[in-house]
C-alpha cells in the first residue's frame, strides 16, 4: 500500500520519485540488503545492478559501503540518477498521481467488491 501513496499529490516526493514509481512494472523491483543492511524492496536502478552483479561476482559487502554512504548522500539532495526508491511488488499497478482521498476510497470500493463476491461463494450455516 506504501508505494501507492508515494504516487499521490499530497505525498512530498520529488517529481522524479513520481515518475518512476508509475514507470515501474511488476519485475522492476528488487530485494536487497545493500542500502540498509535489512532486507527491503527498492525499484531496479543501474547504480543498484551494478553493485548486486559485483556482490554475485563474490566482491566482499564492506567494498561497496563507501558507495553506499555516497548513494545516500545524493538520495538526501534529491539527485534523481542516484536515488533508491522503496517499492512494493505493486508498483505495476499504479496508474496514475491521485489524491490520497481518492486512492482510500478506491481501495476501500475494491475490498467492499471482493467481499460482496466472497459472500455469495461461500454458505454461511448457523
Amino acid at each position: 500500500m506504501g508505494t501507492r501513496f508515494v504516487a499521490t499529490v499530497e505525498c512530498d516526493s520529488s517529481p522524479e520519485v513520481k515518475r518512476r514509481v508509475l514507470e515501474a512494472g511488476d519485475e522492476d523491483s528488487v530485494v536487497t540488503e545493500v542500502f540498509t543492511g535489512k532486507t527491503t524492496r527498492v525499484l531496479r536502478s543501474p547504480h543498484l545492478e551494478g553493485i548486486l552483479r559485483a556482490l554475485e561476482a563474490g566482491t566482499p559487502r564492506e567494498e561497496f559501503w563507501p558507495q553506499v554512504v555516497d548513494l545516500r548522500r545524493k538520495k538526501e539532495a534529491r539527485n534523481p540518477y542516484f536515488i533508491s526508491i522503496a517499492s512494493g511488488q505493486g508498483a505495476g499497478l499504479v496508474r496514475g498521481i491521485l489524491m490520497a482521498e481518492k486512492v482510500v476510497r478506491e481501495t476501500i470500493a475494491g475490498a467492499e467488491a471482493i467481499c460482496h463476491k466472497l459472500s455469495g461463494m461461500y454458505a454461511v450455516t448457523p
